[in-house]
């Protein structure tokens, strides 16, 4: 392939894929090691990794990372753009969802600041994607139709089938039949006059699995089986497998009468037989395809299936032998799993029980020569152990609460996981020192430390007296959030409230300390957010979102010893403190904004 028609060639790859084609990359694979770093290469390291968003979500955000590095060292915002884009989706794929929406929202900005419509309509749609599957439906479906307004808008009509059926799928979670239906024919209609046969197929399936929520098995079965027709015409074997595995739980369903087929229905065959010899079929079947991809979670809901099958047609054995195989594929999936697990604060115990289990077996060797003393001391070693175990229970017990919120601890230790949750109505603060650089210029290193840790340890009293949520420090600057995870209907009146007493201790320290001491500036801002762990080593709770943004932006734009506040802020807590309007500020990559100082002239401690 001549570099001079790779441009070409590799928008047209990229436009597939993420068009949902499968095109053969082998040839770019072939030729990107002897690429120049330019946005071709980007481009070309982007297609790949597209390419296994779905079949292996690890290998494709390692190489959306590598591909992302080169898009920064470059400066190439359109680049930047596609590459968050794709890490989103990757994450997403792998229910890592915090990371999803801050990989897309980023895609989101640098779109707009583009003015690329087609790239922010993808991004919407993808967004839409995220909220659903955390099952945050109302903002699910706003996303979707932003997405499919925008599509309309600028003649993508495949984007336009796509975003019509999310719509038809959210409305069949949220119940309502009737408007799943309509969305999902218009979808139809639009993608059979574009000649859309994939987009036929997905939507197809999708209306398939209205019929089968609403009971309806004939027409459920009819539709599977017309999806499932044009993917392997089309050799589409995601769409293939996943029809597969609809018929198999539907005809299973049907053999178990969980839902009945109408009377006069040739498709689908009469009797629990019948029925179940077509759901072990689909079930095999799908087998062999998660096998050729290595797909885990796949193997184990097929295997599992599978031995539902077998266990109701009487074949206990090859039931047993399916439950054996999806056991142990659960086991290979925890094993690599890349959530947080609790088990790694509690190796202390662990370790503590085997060193008194080791002195035990010791003396019961030497029972014989003394059983009394023997006696004392194994009860004296049991009395021992199990307060060693229990003070290493509250050291790692409160380890925990010093990362995580209670609330978040406690799902954590029960459950050896958490998901990443999304609250509407929080309320974040962001501060910062102004003169932190030059303060650090005049003091010793550890005088400069010993400072910030005064300052910080004041605001962790102050927010925790006002029961806000720290999240963490990033170098001389302190962010926490009310609202979460346990809702505060006066969030908004907690954080001005501890944003007065911080303002004030800062203007003690300046009088006592008079130039070594700091300055600050306070930004606040409401709204929602997306809250979740992210990282296996050294973890942390974090917060994303639009909101947090503001809020830094509203810290920014504030003056030393000032609380700045944002109009969602305001709206919130008006009457209840002081204030003086400021009028509409230019805030970057966030357009005009009105802001608001908090009257600070009275000191609250």
């Amino acid at each position: 392939m001549k570099y001079s028609r790779l441009l070409a060639v590799l928008t047209f790859i990229l436009f597939a894929i993420e068009a949902r084609a499968q095109p053969n990359i082998d040839s770019l694979k072939n030729v990107l090691p002897n690429m120049k770093e330019d946005t071709n290469k980007i481009k070309a390291m982007a297609a790949i990794a597209m390419s296994n968003r779905d079949i292996d979500p690890k290998l494709a955000i390692k190489q959306a990372n590598e591909a992302l590095e080169l898009a920064s060292r470059l400066k190439s915002k359109k680049g930047q753009a596609m590459v968050h884009n794709i890490l989103g989706v990757c994450y997403g794929n792998t229910s890592k969802y915090p990371e999803a929406l801050e990989h897309m929202f980023r895609s989101l900005k640098l779109s707009e600041e583009l003015n690329d419509e087609p790239r922010v309509a993808k991004t919407l749609g993808n967004i839409g994607g995220v909220y659903r599957d955390i099952k945050n439906l109302d903002k699910a479906m706003e996303y979707y139709t932003k997405a499919y307004e925008m599509c309309k808008k600028t003649g993508n009509t495949m984007g336009v089938t796509n975003n019509l059926s999310d719509m038809g799928t959210v409305a069949a979670e949220r119940k309502d039949v009737k408007a799943a239906m309509d969305y999902l024919s218009r979808a139809l209609e639009n993608a059979e006059s574009t000649r859309d046969r994939e987009g036929v197929a997905i939507v197809l399936g999708n209306i398939a699995n209205v019929y089968s929520q609403d009971k309806n098995a004939d027409k459920a079965v009819e539709n599977f089986e017309k999806s499932l027709s044009i993917n392997r015409e089309l050799n589409r074997m995601q769409g293939v497998v996943t029809n597969m595995m609809n018929l198999a739980s539907l005809h299973y369903q049907i053999a178990v009468d969980s839902i009945k087929p109408g009377s006069n229905n040739s498709i689908i065959p009469p009797g629990k037989e019948a029925n179940l010899a077509k759901a072990i079929g689909y079930y095999t079947e799908a087998i062999r395809i998660y096998k050729a991809v290595s797909h885990l979670d796949g193997l184990f809901q097929a295997h599992k299936g599978l031995a539902r099958a077998y266990s109701a047609s009487g074949d206990n054995k090859k039931a047993f032998q399916a439950l054996e195989t999806s056991v142990k594929l659960n086991d290979s999936i925890r094993s690599t799993d890349d959530n947080v697990k609790l088990a790694q604060l509690g190796e202390e115990r662990a370790e503590l029980e085997k060193r008194q289990q080791e002195k035990l077996t010791k003396l019961a060797q030497n029972k014989r020569r003394n059983e009394a003393a023997f006696f004392s001391i194994g009860i004296a070693l049991l009395l021992l152990a199990v307060i060693f175990i229990a003070r290493a229970r509250r050291r790692s017990d409160k380890l925990l609460l010093n990362i995580l919120p209670a609330a978040v601890a406690k799902e954590l230790k029960s459950t050896g996981s958490t998901t990443a949750k999304y609250y509407n109505e929080v309320t974040v603060l962001f501060t910062d020192f102004v003169n932190f650089t030059a303060l650090a210029e005049r003091l010793t290193p550890q005088a400069l430390v010993d400072e910030l840790h005064t300052c910080f340890k004041a605001f962790d009293e102050i927010v925790t007296r006002h029961k806000i949520e720290k999240i963490k420090t990033v170098g001389d600057a302190y962010l926490a959030v009310s609202g979460l995870p346990v809702a505060n209907q006066k969030h908004a009146e907690s954080v001005v409230t501890a944003a007065l007493e911080i303002n004030a201790f800062i203007r003690q320290r300046k009088a006592q300390l008079g130039e070594n001491a700091f300055e600050i500036r306070i930004g606040i801002s409401s709204g929602s957010v997306v809250a979740g762990i992210v990282g296996v080593k050294k973890f942390a709770y974090d917060i994303w979102g639009d909101t947090v943004n503001t809020a830094a932006r509203m810290e920014q734009a504030s003056e030393p010893g000032k609380i700045n506040i944002s109009a969602d802020t305001y709206e919130l807590v008006k009457g209840k403190f002081q204030f003086t309007y400021r009028g509409e500020h230019e805030v970057k990559n966030k357009g005009v904004m009105e802001m608001y100082f908090v009257e600070t002239s009275v000191a609250l401690i």
